[in-house]
């Protein structure tokens, strides 16, 4: 989910709003937990009565399928196989409807009533949440021989130095299960029907491949209401126009400390809004904002602000694509489930990349997506967990992140793993392709405050509602809301630029 993974997700705290996503989409899952018992109980776990003495919930929305009960059977046997090895804990699982689980997640958590664990694509304070670092520099109990839980992870897209994996405070407190990766899926049959090959390498050939795939009798590509299709298209565009403006954004460390980073931080971005460095006026917000209205009037389901979610944020507008109404759709790695039984070959490509031939804004940069190992299924301990169920929910994390548990939930699901020694299904290629599998140093096109998110402060524009001019005014007012909320959340006031 998360904009998935993604979904381009609702501001939890500042640290977040980078990486929302991939989003879309949209994302789920993890936990962590006190190593000494722990060890403890993965070694004694067989001598143990086989009658749960702690239950342990946890809470998020459906990335995998379309069922609002389960996250289907490739969850529950990770689950049934954790209980298992820990006779002594019960795992309970709470499907959340994607439309609401931010708001449900973000009302408990502030109210102090979450469950053990919680999605972290949820508005939170530092406080409601339980730092990981001390379980994560000590052994992951359910891995032979190793020293820190950390060291199971790819380096490359979560640990301590990497942006979006460590909150404002310089805190880790989300465990990711897997990677998230977004591209676009495509119909095989459809685009030999309508004699285009793939990939589709830039913006001016997906114009010329669309009118075709219309004439066959396709629409070219689904879209549906919600942040993820509008995040991931602004996102893309976004990235490649404003690529230049690297230098001049980058101030902090993911620390938050001055120095470098690849990829810009929460920390600058909050900086170059309140500077007035990023604002609406700049020409790549504009150009953004036009290509991807000419996107969606032009190449995507009619009326799609009326087309409700229905693959769950792991392919959107999943049912015209599923019955090859749809050429083309944007999906994540999670989709494996949703598309099982479709009748026609597909596979995944990149989105093209914006050359000079369409705007003048161009540097011609490739589009860039990357993989991210926050903003896909991670999840967090509420700071409300305690005892005996903060152990259990540290012991699931651990569990759930062991290449030995790990493997077989990155086989079932397709997606992509985030821990070492796992095996990167051969599905997931065309995510990963060229610079589509690059992470780009710009992050996300700029959202609103809370529920604020990317779709409702630009959807007037997208549809026609609203003119370019009130709606850059409007970004204007909400782009600086959202970084005072940032400030306030993350106690950045006594900074020079925080003043504005």
């Amino acid at each position: 989910m998360s904009r998935m993974g993604k979904q381009q997700k609702s501001r939890k705290t500042a640290a977040k709003r980078a990486l929302k996503v991939v989003g879309g989409g949209l994302a789920l899952a993890m936990t962590a937990g006190a190593c000494s018992s722990a060890t403890k109980s993965s070694q004694a776990s067989t001598k143990q009565s086989s009658s749960p003495s702690v239950s342990i919930t946890i809470a998020g929305p459906n990335q995998f399928n379309t069922d609002t009960n389960t996250f289907g059977t490739a969850w529950n046997n990770l689950v049934a196989s954790f209980e298992k090895v820990n006779p002594s804990i019960h795992v309970t699982t709470e499907v959340l409807p994607l439309s609401s689980f931010n708001q449900t997640l973000s009302t408990e958590l502030a109210a102090g009533t979450a469950p053990a664990l919680v999605f972290d694509q949820a508005t939170y304070k530092p406080y409601m949440v339980t730092p990981l670092d001390s379980y994560l520099n000590q052994p992951d109990p359910y891995v032979p021989g190793n020293k820190k839980w950390i060291d199971v992870f790819n380096p490359n897209y979560y640990g301590f130095n990497i942006v979006g994996a460590v909150d404002a405070q310089g805190h880790i407190v989300a465990i990711p299960f897997n990677e998230v990766a977004v591209g676009l899926f495509y119909n095989k049959t459809a685009f030999a029907k309508a004699g285009i090959t793939a990939p589709i390498t830039t913006w001016s050939q997906f114009a010329s491949d669309a009118a075709k795939l219309k004439a066959a009798g396709y629409t070219p590509i689904s879209a549906q209401s919600g942040a993820l299709p509008v995040g991931w298209i602004l996102d893309t565009i976004w990235r490649m126009l404003a690529a230049k403006y690297f230098s001049a954004w980058s101030y902090y460390t993911p620390q938050g400390t001055p120095g470098t980073s690849p990829t810009l931080t929460p920390e600058d971005i909050d900086r170059a809004i309140m500077t007035g460095t990023l604002n609406p006026n700049l020409p790549a917000v504009s150009e953004t904002l036009k290509l991807a209205k000419q996107f969606l009037s032009e190449w995507s389901t009619p009326n799609w602000s009326g087309v409700a979610d229905t693959g769950g944020g792991s392919v959107v507008a999943l049912q015209d694509f599923y019955d090859g109404k749809a050429a083309m759709a944007w999906g994540t790695d999670y989709a494996k489930g949703s598309l099982k039984g479709v009748t026609f070959p597909y596979a995944t490509m990149p989105f093209p990349t914006i050359t000079s031939a369409t705007t003048s804004l161009s540097q011609n940069v490739p589009a860039e997506f990357g993989i991210s190992g926050t903003g896909g299924t991670d999840y967090m301990i509420p700071s409300t967990t305690k005892g005996a169920q903060l152990a259990a929910a540290v012991k699931f994390l651990q569990f759930v992140t062991a290449p030995k548990y790990n493997q077989p939930w990155i086989e079932a699901t397709g997606a992509l793993p985030i821990v070492q020694n796992v095996n990167v299904p051969a599905a997931d290629s065309g995510f990963l392709s060229g610079s589509w599998g690059k992470t780009s140093p710009i992050g996300a096109f700029p959202a609103g405050p809370g529920a604020n998110n990317i779709e409702v402060i630009t959807e007037g524009y997208l549809l026609g509602d609203k003119s370019l001019s009130s709606e850059l005014s409007f970004l204007e007012s909400e782009w600086k809301a959202a970084a005072q909320l940032d400030i306030s959340t993350n106690g950045w006031g006594n900074l020079s630029w925080a003043k504005g």
